[in-house]
């Protein structure tokens, strides 16, 4: 078994893998896994009775990295250049993700913003409410118009 840690996204081990964990990982896995043997102290060998999903910084150790995650774990016994890469590609990728979430919750809140806004015009215009039967009516015309 080699360690590998997790960086990125959330990595899967399907049902039936063989894996080694440590301990605060096995007491919080123990319903999902069956204990083959103890290793160590700190690493017991298991085996998935279900899917077993491991967070960025979780270090498992496994035979073979599966082909889903390659992108998402580091050999920690590769070399060092190895290493240096996989954790910059993860790095990237995080922060991808960070600004493309970043980016939609201030389209949210520009939206959120907008529908107030017209609310109170209409809440406030008796026009606005003879022109449009509801507010969604209006705020509907204004994105139209856009």
């Amino acid at each position: 078994m080699r360690p590998f840690q997790i960086v990125g996204k959330p990595v899967q081990v399907g049902t039936g893998e063989q894996l080694v964990l440590q301990p605060d990982q096995l007491a919080a896995r123990k319903h999902a896994v069956r204990v083959i043997k103890t290793m160590a102290k700190d690493a017991t060998l298991v085996e998935a009775l279900q899917v077993l999903t491991f967070k960025s910084g979780e270090i498992i150790g496994l035979k073979e990295i599966p082909k889903h995650a390659r992108d998402h774990v580091i050999d920690l016994r590769a070399d060092d250049d190895a290493k240096r890469e996989a954790a910059r590609a993860a790095a990237v990728e995080q922060a991808r993700v960070r600004d493309a979430a970043a980016a939609e919750q201030a389209k949210l809140r520009a939206r959120e913003k907008f529908v107030t806004e017209a609310g109170k015009a209409y809440a406030a215009s008796e026009d606005l409410r003879t022109q449009f039967p509801t507010v969604e009516a209006y705020i509907a015309s204004l994105d139209a118009a856009k």
